[in-house]
């Protein structure tokens, strides 16, 4: 079991953590993790990352896996570009879910393309020993993201196909659902 697990199993607290950027952020470590262990003598236990943006370079998987490593969690985002358009997350044109997971379909063929990439991630950090926690469709609940704001049963369908993928190519992940907390 991973030491940051060990450490907190049969415990009542508080992780905290911070989100280190994606690969178009490559100043992200430094900007939040390393700043903070300066200023506080600590590491987050929990660091997230986010695939959705920029270009992941081994080297910044390298960082995440020595995170882990030293006893912390590893937490994986994606901000996912609209499949439906092929234009940005923030891009909330949308089809149907059978449009989406339906085989062959233009939106399933750029989904399946971006669920390669983030598999092939996720492979590499599982052949360097990495568990991770990966939190795919988050913030289900916004209304900023293609996938927010859902029907139910069409964002479980999405869940699950997103699973089925993962899993069918021997990954072994925590998942995490997340919704967004509202702002009043």
């Amino acid at each position: 079991m991973n030491a940051a697990l060990e450490r907190i199993q049969n415990t009542t607290g508080i992780i905290t953590g911070q989100h280190a950027g994606a690969g178009s952020f490559p100043t992200g470590w430094e900007t939040y993790i390393t700043a903070l262990k300066t200023t506080t003598g600590r590491t987050p236990l929990w660091v997230g990352a986010d695939f959705g943006w920029g270009e992941w370079s081994e080297s910044w998987l390298q960082r995440l896996a020595d995170h882990y490593r030293a006893g912390g969690l590893v937490a994986i985002s994606w901000h996912a570009s609209n499949p439906f358009t092929g234009g940005p997350d923030t891009d909330l044109a949308r089809g149907s879910v059978d449009e989406l997971l339906t085989d062959g379909t233009k939106a399933n063929s750029r989904l399946t393309a971006g669920l390669a990439q983030q598999a092939a991630r996720l492979l590499w950090l599982q052949s360097a020993g990495v568990g991770t926690i990966f939190r795919p469709w988050h913030e289900a609940n916004g209304q900023w993201a293609w996938w927010e704001n859902w029907p139910p049963d069409d964002y479980r369908r999405l869940w699950r196909y997103t699973y089925q993928f993962m899993t069918a190519r021997g990954l072994v992940l925590a998942w995490l659902f997340a919704p967004n907390r509202w702002y009043y």
